[in-house]
């Protein structure tokens, strides 16, 4: 594939390297990378590609996707990410590239439009340690007896992260991958709690967050100052034992299994993130171009990510738990949002429309026009609050429930 560099950030850069290293893929153009990462691009590719303005993205003719990178920037990123996926270009996208929740289901709704490819970058979802773990724990949906050894049902999760910058931002962004991961092997977490001042920089260096989700089960991450190499340890307990994971920011994933007199440990050394996106990249674009159903649950579960990494800075701010819901986001749904929201906004002004009249009949008793066709006003904007209601109704009769079938670009069974 013929890639381009949207931006360079430490997760896109490995991307690049190993794109140019194995020889499947070209980098062939590159837009606005951040003047001090020039050295370390330099570095990581062979090649000499073009640098080009980012709108040329847009045209589609230039390359065959584009690695997007996070930016300070963030309302530009944003824009540039709905263009391109307004134009259908294959994207693989650096998580969280964005902190807004909004923008990212914005994002979604967009790409069911458009058919486009739009991959998160999340090497840990991909990685054979979790898979794994998804095993042991069931929490794939299969039958744990079907596995040599179980933990069980998980009682209690922990996520110790140690990192070496701790600031606001860099503490957030690695809160929305670890709790991806969390929600990939444990389920999802409906519940958030954070305590702190959230205007103090200490409070996010030493942040610790309380999780729960629809079964109650507790989960807590926290982060603290990385005295050697920076990793991170997830630990799940079950009714039967115990699993750890050990998850570094440069080597081989491990796991270690406690149960009884039962102990099993397992290395994952030949399995690379890079070439994990990469292989999924190319797989989207090429079942795409297959007329297959686009897969959109991976970019959903992305949102949900900076969703609840969201949640955790209104967690501080109000001193108090915050409580998520599953909602699907979607034209329809902001759709009706609206309309409702200005049915309520009727309601309100019939009100107001009624005190205001009887204000003014009581200080202008001579005014025959306020009192002989208020009434009409009245009935009105009682019409218009009938007709929002319909609205709301049609659209509620033709979009269809949540038990029908979705229906399937091919005539295959399932």
């Amino acid at each position: 594939m013929k890639l381009a560099l949207l931006g360079l950030d430490d997760q896109t850069l490995i991307i690049a390297q190993e794109a140019s290293r194995a020889g499947r893929h070209q980098i062939v153009a590159v837009a606005d990378v951040p003047a001090e990462s020039l050295s370390a691009l330099g570095k990581a590719i062979s090649a000499s590609p073009d640098w080009i303005d980012w709108e040329s993205l847009v045209l589609g003719s230039v390359v065959d996707a584009v690695i997007v990178a996070s930016d300070v920037d963030e309302e530009r990123r944003a824009d540039q990410l709905r263009k391109l996926v307004q134009a259908g270009i294959p994207l693989l996208v650096a998580h969280p590239a964005l902190t807004s929740m909004l923008v990212y289901y914005e994002l979604g709704m967009i790409q069911e439009e458009s058919r486009s490819v739009l991959t998160p970058l999340l090497p840990w979802r991909w990685h054979p340690a979790a898979a794994r773990l998804r095993e042991l724990t069931g929490a794939d949906g299969g039958d744990r007896g079907n596995v040599e050894f179980s933990i069980g049902q998980i009682s209690q999760a922990t996520f110790e992260r140690h990192m070496e910058g701790r600031d606001r931002t860099s503490v957030l962004a690695q809160f929305a991958r670890d709790v991806d991961l969390i929600r990939d092997i444990y389920g999802d977490v409906s519940r958030v709690a954070a305590l702190g001042d959230p205007n103090d920089a200490a409070t996010y260096a030493n942040l610790g967050v309380q999780m729960s989700g629809p079964e109650a089960v507790a989960v807590r991450w926290s982060v603290s100052r990385a005295d050697a190499e920076p990793f991170g340890l997830l630990t799940l307990i079950g009714i039967a034992g115990k699993i750890t994971l050990r998850i570094p920011e440069d080597g081989p994933w491990s796991w270690e299994l406690q149960s009884g007199d039962l102990n099993r440990t397992e290395r994952f050394e030949h399995w690379d993130s890079a070439t994990a996106a990469l292989d999924r990249l190319e797989s989207a674009i090429a079942s795409r171009d297959a007329n297959n159903l686009v897969d959109h649950d991976e970019w959903t579960q992305a949102a949900r990510a900076v969703e609840l990494a969201e949640s955790v800075e209104r967690s501080l701010a109000r001193g108090r738990a915050i409580e998520l819901h599953n909602e699907d986001f979607s034209d329809i749904g902001t759709f009706k949002g609206t309309m409702t929201s200005l049915g309520c906004g009727l309601l309100m002004g019939i009100l107001a429309l009624v005190f205001g009249i009887g204000l003014i009949g009581a200080l202008f008793r001579n005014s025959r026009i306020v009192l002989n066709y208020w009434p009409y006003l009245l009935a009105g904007v009682l019409v218009l609050f009938l007709l929002v209601q319909l609205i709301l109704k049609i659209v509620d009769v033709q979009q269809p429930s949540a038990s029908e079938p979705k229906s399937r670009d091919d005539d295959s069974p399932d």
